[in-house]
């Protein structure tokens, strides 16, 4: 009670002069599409930034994405981008999970990125399943700040940046089954929607 006169609350943020989409170079976007092999033919991208560990959630993108192979006709590609720290094993996982479902070419891990208001500037949809609470969730502030919607869990930090059905959706942690249904209600919105919500 004596100190709380001298503590201050200093919020995190985004520096949104970075995270613009104002004044962004095609070339930027070109070399992350080339160095990803986007298609270019109007495919939907589901990115999901983050350092490759298991509390981030790759896991159960991988078994929403499985779900929703069968459930969603329009064209997708997801997207891991985020550095492997050495976690090795963890890869392997991923990609053996990835193969077992039959998601090859629905599913790429594309290591660290340098750009990333250009990731978030190619993607349509930013998913952040986390399994554990995040303290702030930076990565729903910057894709917030990019106009991109983003699906985040209901877990730490990044539930209390997302307004849930007008900047994103909240799905709760360690559920594909929710997790797959908020990116169909995503992309059933099109590109207008979507842009809306961004």
């Amino acid at each position: 009670p004596e100190a709380a006169g001298r503590v201050i609350t200093i919020h995190r943020g985004v520096d949104i002069g970075r995270f613009t989409r104002e004044g962004m170079l095609p070339t930027r976007l070109a070399s992350l599409t080339s160095a990803w092999r986007l298609p270019g033919d109007g495919t939907a991208i589901i990115l999901l930034p983050g350092r490759m560990t298991g509390w981030k959630g790759h896991r159960e993108a991988i078994a929403a994405a499985a779900l929703m192979k069968t459930r969603i006709s329009q064209p997708w590609r997801m997207i891991f981008a985020g550095d492997a720290q050495g976690r090795s094993g963890y890869l392997e996982e991923l990609s053996q999970l990835i193969r077992q479902h039959g998601l090859d070419d629905r599913i790429a891990m594309v290591g660290h990125c340098d750009d990333m208001p250009a990731a978030f500037a190619l993607a349509d949809i930013v998913i952040a399943p986390s399994t554990e609470p995040e303290a702030f969730g930076r990565v729903v502030a910057e894709a917030g700040a990019m106009g991109v919607p983003v699906i985040g869990s209901d877990v730490g930090g990044q539930a209390e940046i997302i307004a849930p059905g007008e900047t994103g959706l909240v799905v709760p942690p360690m559920n594909p089954p929710a997790l797959a249904d908020a990116i169909a209600n995503l992309l059933e919105r099109g590109p207008e929607g979507r842009a809306a919500m961004g």
